[in-house]
């Protein structure tokens, strides 16, 4: 899909520099999330590391508690992405979504079996067809949720809460106690309403 570092603290220049080069080698797209105590020092290098601040923040959201999650009430069809087909359409409404462009999709693979059982991509279907995506990536009891993607013709239908309900059920069952997302500033009031609270702005650069 995407890479995603954050940057909680100001880094040392030559740390920077490994981590985006590091990053730039796997030829995805990448954000770099950089939160409020560290914007001055990444700002003050991102001329030399090709990297362009966006307009864009980013709210760090956390949900304490896995309990009491919301339930499916949309006709959507939520299941496991389990073939390429899927990653493919995946990536389809994922990109759509978020605007983004990929050079190929020789990296919807890779990562390794390690990755593979931490990571849970799942799929909404209206008539066959695919129309919301959503994901759980587990690090130790932490489910953080990428891409909760819905095209904008379904939105407003309940597919967006029950993909939520469907991948924080799995990351629950596969022994997660809370979880994390990042949302832009339109998305929060919804995030707010399935029990996130904010707990830190992220600021935005990109590789140029």
């Amino acid at each position: 899909m995407l890479n995603i570092a954050f940057v909680f603290e100001p880094p040392p220049a030559d740390d920077l520099q490994a981590a985006v080069e590091w990053i730039a080698a796997s030829d995805v797209p990448f954000w770099l999330h950089v939160a409020d105590p560290a914007l001055s020092r990444v700002a003050d290098l991102a001329a030399d590391l090709g990297l362009t601040r966006s307009d864009a923040s980013f709210a760090g959201m956390v949900r304490p508690s896995l309990g009491d999650l919301p339930r499916d009430g949309s006709d959507a069809a939520i299941a496991p992405v389990t073939i390429i087909d899927g990653a493919l359409a995946f990536n389809t409404v994922f990109d759509t979504v978020f605007d983004i462009q990929r050079a190929d999709d020789s990296h919807l693979l890779s990562g390794g079996a390690d990755a593979a059982a931490r990571s849970h991509p799942y799929v909404g279907r209206m008539d066959g067809q695919v129309v919301a995506t959503g994901a759980v990536y587990r690090v130790g009891d932490n489910a953080n949720v990428p891409g909760v993607a819905i095209l904008k013709r379904y939105r407003g239908q309940g597919i967006g809460t029950g993909m939520c309900g469907t991948v924080l059920r799995d990351a629950r069952e596969n022994g997660c106690r809370m979880a994390t997302l990042e949302s832009p500033p339109v998305t929060v009031p919804f995030y707010e309403s399935l029990g996130f609270e904010t707990a830190v702005t992220y600021h935005i650069f990109t590789a140029e």
